[in-house]
């Protein structure tokens, strides 16, 4: 069922920063990725979750003899390609799941149990949008199409059901609360550069502080135009031209764009700290890779934060809502079991479906015998009679059946057993020709 299931995975946990945005995926780089694995493999099945603090890769391979090193070797080949980087300084800082243990995870990442701001909301979104870009690319089979979707019905109910959410506080709180430490909650100007998920929370976050103003830089003007209409009368749409100009005056930085390098290099900071005279600036870059190099945050009178900066601030966060976690891990657990209850009845469903098949096909033949010359309504009453006779000799193994495949009693060898005895249609037309001859030698003496 699951053997040939493959997850490859970086995060916060496993990789600094500089590692993380090495692998980071927009989406045009994800369709790349999922082109280059249905060239390499024919009915290779893949989806690439990639988020500010973790890329995760699941494949599911067509080939059930492949070994799970194997399969990681080639999924590290095809990460690392394309940017022509060295699988071997990478694959320290991966985590590799497999079978079972890769679809535990995942429903643990759909429930927010694997985040660093744990209940968070974004990565069960982002968990969606990574499988209808896989879907739409033509990258996902039956396995995932049952998978992904169950996933995400766990990682709904955990929100639902339990507190683990609430009071979660968001990238862009997490960045604010940074922020008050240099402010003191009096920014009078800030700047949010980029205007997808984390740009718009931070956004939001900011506008409660009520600054005097709030502007938006995106190089995309409709995008940014988008995100100031819902941001108030004090929120301002600046071309993207103007960024080094509104860093000469701003009070603080919110930054989280796609882009694959650094859009604020050090070498700019000279004449901008000049034209600031002095005036401390705070720059939380919350984009992975980094909007603004590293070295920036050496000059005295910058600020510098990162993504991995607001552990801290989440961490406080979490402390009240840690006795929400066991429910959540339940919840969890019960859609695991749930899942592979349905994927054992995506197995025996078609055993289940031959049983009927074959008794009914047997039940047609003899009842065609005996049926010959027999006036109508007695036809119709052995009719009925051979349904209802069907019916109780089937009963017993088919409930059988289904009470195994619903409390999961069976295993791989079993499931594999049943499907090879029922399955198999070998050897049936002999036995057929034999049955439809009245020449039954079933109680015939061998002697």
């Amino acid at each position: 069922m699951t053997q040939q299931l493959t997850l490859l995975g970086v995060n916060h946990k496993t990789a600094p920063l500089e590692v993380r945005e090495k692998c980071a995926f927009g989406p045009d780089e994800i369709r790349d990725f999922l082109r280059r694995g249905c060239d390499s493999y024919q009915d290779l099945e893949t989806v690439v979750v990639s988020t500010c603090n973790r890329t995760e890769i699941y494949a599911r391979f067509p080939a059930a003899s492949d070994t799970p090193d194997r399969r990681v070797n080639d999924l590290l080949r095809l990460l690392c390609e394309a940017d022509e980087n060295d699988p071997d300084s990478f694959e320290p800082h991966f985590y590799r799941y497999h079978c079972d243990d890769a679809v535990q995870h995942l429903f643990r990442l759909a429930g927010g149990l694997d985040s660093m701001i744990v209940g968070e909301g974004e990565i069960l979104r982002q968990i969606r949008d990574a499988f209808e870009l896989a879907r739409e690319n033509g990258s996902i089979g039956w396995f995932f199409h049952r998978l992904f979707p169950a996933a995400i019905k766990a990682g709904r109910r955990v929100r639902s059901d339990t507190g683990l959410s609430k009071g979660c506080i968001t990238p862009g709180q997490a960045a604010l609360r940074l922020s008050d430490r240099h402010l003191n909650g009096k920014s009078r100007e800030v700047l949010i550069i980029g205007s997808g998920d984390i740009a718009r929370l931070a956004a939001l976050a900011f506008r409660e502080q009520a600054p005097e103003r709030l502007f938006v830089v995106n190089r995309s003007p409709e995008r940014a135009e988008k995100l100031v209409k819902s941001l108030g009368k004090t929120a301002h749409q600046r071309p993207w031209n103007d960024l080094h100009d509104l860093l000469t005056h701003v009070d603080v930085v919110i930054s989280s764009t796609s882009a694959k390098e650094a859009i604020v290099q050090n070498r700019d900071f000279d004449t901008i700290l000049e034209r600031r005279e002095g005036r401390p600036l705070t720059v939380i870059d919350l984009a992975v890779p980094r909007d603004f190099e590293s070295e920036i945050g050496n000059h005295k009178s910058v600020h510098l934060y990162n993504i991995d900066d607001l552990q801290e601030v989440v961490q406080k966060n979490i402390d009240g809502r840690r006795v929400e976690i066991p429910r959540a891990e339940d919840i969890v657990q019960e859609e695991v079991r749930t899942f592979f209850s349905q994927m054992n009845w995506s197995h025996l469903e078609p055993v289940i479906c031959r049983i009927r098949e074959r008794f009914e096909h047997l039940r047609a033949i003899e009842i065609e015998k005996v049926s010959r010359g027999l006036p109508e309504d007695i036809q119709e009453r052995v009719e009925r009679f051979s349904h209802s006779l069907m019916n109780k000799f089937i009963n017993f193994p088919i409930d059988k059946l289904k009470s195994l495949r619903d409390g999961q009693d069976l295993n791989r060898t079993e499931i594999a057993f049943l499907q090879r005895l029922f399955l198999n249609q070998e050897g049936e037309n002999a036995e057929d020709t034999r049955e439809t001859d009245g020449s039954d030698t079933t109680d015939r003496d061998p002697r």
